[in-house]
This record gives C-alpha cells, sequence and structure tokens, in this order.
C-alpha cells in the first residue's frame, strides 16, 4: 500500500503564501515517496511527524532494511519546501534538497522492528539533528550541498564527534539520488554522517572527497555509529 494519501494530508502546512515550493504540492510527496520504494525496493514504513509551531511541516520518511540494504534509512520530507539560498554562480539544480541519515537495522528494535510506537529519547537523537540539519539553511539563509561540513557541538553524550559531513547517498541502494518534479527542476537527496573533529579539520585541510575515501574504506561505511574511531590521527 502506498502512503502518498498520508504524507500529502500531512504535508501542506507552514509555508507563508507565495513561498510555497514543491514539497507543499501533494504530487511532490508521492513522487519522493515512490522514488525511494522503487530504489530500496521496499515500501516506506510510516510517516514520521512531529510539528513545531512557527516552523514549516517536516516529516520523516523511514525506508526498512532489505536484503540488499540491511539498515534503516530516514528521509526528510519538507525541507525542500523552498530554495535554499544557493550562492551566484551555482547551478540551481542545488537549490533543493532533502536530507537522509542511515541507521543500523536494529535501530527501533530487533529483527529491524518499525519505529511505530518505539521513538525513545535514545533513538530519537539522530533523527532530531536530521530535522535540524534540514531547517539549517533556511533558518540561516545558506545552504547544503555535498561536500558540505557543519560544526555542531557534540553529538551524543558519550562521543567525541562534533560535526556532520553532507554528502550523496554513495553506498546507499539509491542509484538516482536525483528526485524529478513535473517543473524539470530536481530535488537532491543528500546523506549527512557524524564525523571526529581530527576528521573535520582534515576535510578542512583537504577536502571532504579525500575524508570520504578514508571513511568508505571501514566496514559498514555511513551508518551511524557514535562509537567508531576516527580515521584520521589516534584510534
Amino acid at each position: 500500500m502506498r502512503r502518498a494519501a498520508a504524507l500529502a494530508l500531512l504535508l501542506v502546512v507552514g509555508c507563508a503564501e507565495g513561498d510555497q515550493g514543491p514539497a507543499a504540492d501533494t504530487g511532490y510527496a508521492s513522487a519522493l515517496t515512490t522514488h525511494l520504494e522503487t530504489e530500496f525496493g521496499t515500501e516506506v514504513a510510516t510517516v514520521i511527524t512531529e510539528i513545531v509551531p512557527g516552523e514549516p511541516q517536516l516529516d520523516l520518511l523511514p525506508v526498512p532494511p532489505t536484503a540488499n540494504w540491511p539498515y534503516w534509512t530516514v528521509v526528510t520530507l519538507g525541507m525542500a519546501t523552498k530554495s535554499m539560498t544557493v550562492p551566484p554562480g551555482f547551478d540551481r539544480i542545488f537549490a533543493r534538497a532533502e536530507l537522509a541519515v542511515v541507521l543500523p537495522a536494529d535501530w527501533f528494535g530487533p529483527d529491524g522492528a518499525s519505529p511505530d510506537g518505539r521513538i525513545t529519547e535514545e533513538n530519537w537523537a539522530p533523527l532530531a539533528d536530521l530535522k535540524e540539519l534540514a531547517r539549517f539553511p533556511h533558518s540561516q539563509n545558506t545552504w547544503l550541498g555535498p561536500g558540505h561540513t557543519v560544526q555542531w557541538g557534540r553529538i551524543g553524550a558519550a562521543s567525541e564527534m562534533s560535526a556532520y559531513l553532507v554528502h550523496w547517498p554513495e553506498t546507499m541502494q539509491i542509484d538516482v539520488v536525483q528526485v524529478p518534479l513535473p517543473d524539470g527542476a530536481p530535488v537532491n537527496i543528500y546523506a549527512i554522517f557524524p564525523v571526529h573533529p581530527g576528521e573535520l579539520d582534515f576535510a578542512m585541510e583537504n577536502d571532504s572527497d579525500a575524508l570520504l575515501e578514508l571513511l568508505l574504506d571501514r566496514p559498514d561505511p555511513l551508518v551511524w555509529n557514535l562509537q567508531r574511531r576516527p580515521v584520521i590521527g589516534p584510534g
């Protein structure tokens, strides 16, 4: 069963008149959901909705683990409500995006259990950051694109990680990372990944692609794991 009807009911909320982008169009909710279900080969499990007064609607679409991709992939729905402020000289295809985070299969419970009724303060933490990152470019009049890093402060009480890397979802099952819209303007899907301070320094001194190459050499690359050792420096 497709979730497009449910998504449509949740979506048209909180945008100022005249400032509505594709996510204010119920057709966009259907297009994104269909895109994810086609690429991952499974249905979106549910819609996680958290209404924040004064903020545009921003929902989450959790895609369940599969045999080919044994992780939860949670994608925002609503970041593309309006265009980001892309600097002059950059292609406008970077103006709209949604973000994703990859979580272990047992994140919400054993055997790939659905998040329905299983959201706790602990397992909500990366999803809260995902939503805050999705709102960041609009609140700060800026943009997020592949290779960007965002300083964040400590991520998790027992972790030394303090920044996020934004990247194309190279390791995910999504072969096509742009969702085409009827007007021809795409919405890009980027993944986020927490990084250590030394890794952030390395990315700033070299570039994010160099850091990404090192991360991709590790087991289960780019899957949420606040206990992983840094790829730069001791550990």
